[in-house]
């Protein structure tokens, strides 16, 4: 049984028509095919993607009255995304919500508010997308502790690692804090490219800080 990545880091995707959007590869050429069969779908109606353009990130195609019109939406990692115009949200979920009752993606002339997910793709047939079961208890600590950009190590790995850390040497870490770190290491990437493309007055000594923590992270092996 398949899962989404999503299920692992962030909120988890409740939505059944999002989650087998993601599940699926959905060109912008379908997306906008889909959108006008038989006829041009309602002012409003949507689809979310992965992008095929830019891999590891999403894509909305949107009815903007008589036009259909995609939009990127870029994955900051540990289940946040923003928009190209700046605007960060925790979740995909929490994009879309949000712009039910506002212009997506701004105020700008022909932009209308999200009205309803499309969900008739043509030559798709919808599929439920289970959820990871739930976990233990210990485990959902740990993903607790995901808001705070780190998690709990096995007690065991935390003594290993203090042990050797007077001789520079550090123990084993677990898939999971692997796969963490990768997607904080994502997060720190597309912030500083978000930053950059803003053209942010950030102090210089912010982006050495970030810096500095990866090069930390990547002599650690993390």
């Amino acid at each position: 049984m398949s899962y989404l990545p999503e299920d692992q880091y962030g909120e988890i995707i409740t939505d059944d028509l999002l989650r087998w959007w993601l599940s699926i590869d959905i060109p912008r050429q379908l997306a906008e095919q889909s959108l006008s069969t038989p006829s041009l779908a309602p002012t409003g109606s949507y689809i979310v993607r992965r992008s095929l353009s830019s891999p590891g990130n999403y894509a909305i195609t949107v009815v903007q009255g008589n036009k259909i019109t995609s939009y990127e939406i870029l994955d900051m990692g540990l289940g946040q995304v923003s928009l190209r115009n700046g605007r960060c949200f925790a979740s995909l979920q929490d994009l879309l919500e949000h712009f039910y009752t506002l212009p997506f993606p701004d105020e700008g002339p022909g932009h209308v508010a999200l009205q309803a997910a499309h969900s008739n793709i043509v030559g798709k047939t919808q599929q439920i997308i289970a959820m990871r079961p739930p976990v233990p208890y210990h485990q959902q600590q740990q993903q607790q502790q995901q808001g705070a950009m780190y998690e709990v190590i096995d007690q065991e790995q935390k003594n290993g690692i203090m042990a050797q850390a007077d001789d520079g040497m550090y123990g084993e870490i677990d898939d999971n804090t692997s796969k963490f770190f990768q997607q904080m290491d994502k997060f720190l990437f597309n912030f500083v490219r978000y930053i950059a493309h803003m053209k942010m007055p950030i102090p210089f000594f912010f982006f050495a800080l970030l810096h500095r923590f990866q090069v930390v992270l990547q002599t650690r092996g993390w």
